[in-house]
Order: C-alpha cells, then sequence, then structure tokens
C-alpha cells in the first residue's frame, strides 16, 4: 500500500503536492487543480511565468486577488503587451468576487476603454480623448502614446490636442522636460478653445514656468478658462480672488467655486466647506456682514444638497441680530431639519433644544425615533435638565484644543461664570441644582444657547438609567 492510497481520487492535489513530483504538479495545475496552480505560481522562475499561473489561477480558482493581479498585468503592459480592455475585465471579475481596491480601478479604465474605441473609429474628437485620458494615467509609456494620439488627432484637425504635447513637454515625459515649449503649446492649444490649456497656462504665468511671473496674465488665463467651463481654472481664479491678487470680492470667487462643485471637483466642494464653517465671515459678531452672505450661502445649500452645509446655513440664520434676537429663526429650523433628515446628530440636538426656540413660539418639538437615533434614547424627552457634568467634560476635553472651551468661556458674563462654576462644583441631584441650571441657560445668548445645545445634548444620557 503506497503512502497516499488511502485517499480518495478528489484529494489527487493534496497527494500532487506532497508527492514533490514537479512535472506531475505541472499537470494537475493544467488541468485545473488550484493548490497545484499556487504551488507552480510560489515556484515561478520569471515573470513571465507567474504571469501565466496566475492567470491561471484566476480562471480556475475564483480568486479575487489573482484577478485583481492580472488587471494590472494588463493595464501596465511590459510583460504582457497592454490591454486596457483586458485590464477591466479582470478587475471588474475581481470586483465581482469582493477585492476592496477593484472598484477604483474599474473607474479609472472605463473612461480608457470607450476613448480608445472612439480613437479607434477614426473621430478627431475621439483621439483628443484617448490622448487626454492616456496623458491622466501617467508614467512615460502612456505619455509616449498619448503624444502619438495626440499627433494624429492634431493632423486631423483637433489642434486642442496641442495641450498634450504641452503637458508632456512640461513634465519631461516622452520629450526632453522643455517649459517654454510647453507654454508655447499650450498657447496653441488654448487658442483652440481649450480650457485645460488656459488653466495650464494661468499657471505658468502665476509660477514663471517658462514664462515670466505675471499674475494679471494668469487671472486673464484662468477666467478664459472658467468662461469655457474649466473646473481647475475656476478654483485657481477663486484662490487668486481670495488672496487678493486677482480682481473680483469673495461673492464672484464663491460663485465659482459653486460652479466647479456643481461639475464634481472635490477641492471646490472642500474650499466651500472651508469658507461656510468661517474662512469666509472674518467677524461673527456682525450681524450685517453675516446677513449679506446669507443669500450666498443659501445658494450654496440649495445647490450641493449636503447635510453638513445645511447646518452651516441654519447656524447662520440662528446668529443674533442687532437686538440680540436671531436673524431668522423659521429660515433657521428650516435648514437644521434639512440637516436633520440626513443624519445630522447636531442638527437634530438644535431642534430639540426648547429654551432656544420657546420665546419665537415654537411648542412643537419634533423627535427623531429610535431607527434615526445611533444613542438609543427618546429625543422627544431631551431637555435642559440632563447631566450638566456629561456638558462640561465634554467643554474641558474640547478645551484642549483652546478653541471651543476658551470661546464658550470667554463669552460668558461674570455672573454666568458664576453659575456655571456653581454647576460644576455641585452634583445635580444637590438642591436648587435645576433651578441654578434653568437661569444659567435662560441668560444665554442664542449663539451661547445653540453652542449649549449642540454639546449638552449629544452627551446627555438617558434619565431612566
Amino acid at each position: 500500500m503506497g503512502l497516499f492510497d488511502f485517499l480518495d481520487d478528489d484529494d489527487l492535489d493534496f497527494k500532487v503536492r506532497m508527492s514533490g513530483d514537479k512535472e506531475s504538479i505541472r499537470v494537475s495545475a493544467e488541468m485545473g487543480d488550484c493548490i497545484a496552480i499556487r504551488t507552480m505560481l510560489e515556484d515561478a522562475e520569471d515573470t513571465a511565468e507567474q504571469i501565466y499561473w496566475t492567470e491561471k489561477l484566476a480562471e480556475f480558482g475564483d480568486d479575487p486577488g489573482a484577478m485583481f493581479n492580472m488587471g494590472i498585468y494588463y493595464k501596465n503592459g511590459g510583460a504582457v503587451e497592454r490591454d486596457f480592455e483586458k485590464a477591466l475585465n479582470w478587475m471588474k471579475k475581481a470586483d465581482e468576487y469582493g477585492d476592496e481596491d477593484a472598484e477604483k480601478y474599474i473607474k479609472k479604465l472605463e473612461p480608457v476603454v470607450e476613448a480608445k474605441k472612439k480613437a479607434e473609429s477614426g473621430a478627431p474628437s475621439g483621439m483628443y480623448e484617448y490622448a487626454l485620458v492616456l496623458m491622466r494615467l501617467g508614467g512615460d509609456e502612456n505619455d509616449t502614446e498619448a503624444v502619438e494620439w495626440a499627433n494624429k488627432a492634431i493632423d486631423a484637425g483637433e489642434t486642442k490636442a496641442y495641450y498634450v504635447i504641452g503637458t508632456c513637454y512640461q513634465r519631461g515625459s516622452a520629450f526632453e522636460e522643455d517649459e517654454k515649449k510647453a507654454v508655447e503649446y499650450y498657447r496653441k492649444a488654448a487658442e483652440a478653445g481649450c480650457g485645460d490649456a488656459y488653466n495650464a497656462l494661468g499657471n505658468c504665468y502665476a509660477n514663471g514656468k517658462g514664462v515670466e511671473k505675471n499674475l494679471e496674465k494668469a487671472e486673464e488665463c484662468y477666467r478664459k478658462g472658467a468662461d469655457l467651463d474649466n473646473s481647475n481654472s475656476r478654483v485657481n481664479l477663486a484662490g487668486m480672488i481670495f488672496a487678493g491678487d486677482a480682481n473680483g470680492d469673495k461673492n464672484e470667487a464663491a460663485e465659482w467655486l459653486l460652479a466647479a462643485a456643481v461639475d464634481g471637483d472635490e477641492s471646490a466642494l472642500q474650499n466651500l466647506y472651508r469658507i461656510i464653517h468661517g474662512g469666509y465671515i472674518a467677524d461673527e459678531t456682525d450681524a450685517e456682514g453675516i446677513k449679506s452672505k446669507i443669500p450666498l450661502v443659501e445658494k450654496i445649500a440649495t445647490t450641493l444638497d449636503d447635510a453638513d452645509i445645511d447646518y452651516a446655513t441654519a447656524v447662520y440664520y440662528t446668529t443674533n441680530d442687532e437686538d440680540g434676537k436671531m436673524i431668522d429663526p423659521e429660515r433657521s429650523r428650516y435648514w437644521y431639519a434639512k440637516a436633520a433628515e440626513k443624519g445630522h446628530m447636531m442638527a437634530r440636538g438644535a431642534l430639540n433644544f426648547k429654551p432656544m426656540w420657546e420665546e419665537y413660539g415654537y411648542t412643537d418639538f419634533e423627535g427623531w425615533d429610535d431607527d434615526d437615533d445611533d444613542d438609543g434614547n427618546d429625543d422627544d424627552d431631551d431637555d435642559v435638565s440632563g447631566d450638566m457634568e456629561g456638558f462640561v467634560d465634554f467643554l474641558s476635553m474640547m478645551g484642549g484644543d483652546g478653541d471651543l472651551y476658551d470661546k464658550f468661556m470667554a463669552s460668558l458674563s461674570d455672573e454666568q461664570e458664576e453659575k456655571f462654576e456653581w454647576l460644576q462644583e455641585n452634583d445635580s441631584d444637590e438642591d436648587g441644582y435645576d433651578d441654578v441650571l434653568s437661569e444659567f441657560v435662560d441668560g444665554l445668548s442664542e449663539n451661547q444657547k445653540m453652542l449649549f445645545a449642540i454639546l449638552f445634548v449629544n452627551t446627555d444620557e438617558d434619565d431612566d438609567e
């Protein structure tokens, strides 16, 4: 009886692996035995053999890692002939079998495959589009092929493709680096109405690359690119305006960012966040200044449909006017509600904080059921009689960053500060605690109440526990 005779035929892969007979392992691997394939892959002597067995494993083993690797091999080329369509197909299979990284490559490869089909159809615009996507993939091989397709597009009359040539000169890929030649080709592409080329020219003038630095010409180029719906030009123009290096006011700059954000520009969206959350309004105590910015902020919120921006818009309306009252309680609650509907917990806390709203005639406070609230509490019961210690602890924790705690404490009058200190020093079951807490809250401004609501409601404990 042989060493492995007790095994069934289904255990052939185990027999072969243990036998150490490489030829038998190879035969078994060619027949689709996955353990044998992995053994051959581990013992591969060169890249070609490694790719061969990786593809076998992807075909027979339902192995998402092998499928992903085949996608990378076909995307990059070299050891195999580059084939974007095969790369895309392998990435889709890898994604189907659960590979977490495949999706981002699918998003990159789909426009490449589509553009290549257009280019091969002979359409000049398709040739230019394919040259662009190759250039944006990066790398010497992609840039070299991008230049080839750009020249074909130019020969066919699509002179925007000069932009690709200029970019490769500036990168020093496919050509020896030459910034002056890059500028020359950018100008040719810009004359053909290429927004990307105007943006590139603007960058050259802004940074003195290939030309003498000239901010006026940089602005001119960015404006022309922005008028051609180029998102990068819009963002760069907004940046110049905010920096005081270009004509225009901050409203115009924000409008350019909004237009870019609508087109999907992530950097524009992040800049809008910064503008709305404080960078745009330098003096938050200036009610008239805040009022003047609200129409633009509301337009941004309406256009982008984003919970954080909805919340920030509500905060603008909650700000005190000259009389110490909210600028517009109705609009404030509207935008808090919009944010709350999207799951924004601070907005929910602000909506349910009764002391902030009762003086304006609001008595119906909409709660959020357990399905919408991660803390498992009934928010209809949220009021100012909760755990003051939780609020104090939270403020103290935030005090490590200096900002929030210092700002809150500095805003208190001597009398308010005295009450606050008493609340910190005493337990909530102390006689008179609730009265002092109510007096403290009643004495807060709308802005202070909003801060109190945001922090206090979010650290509130369930009173029934």
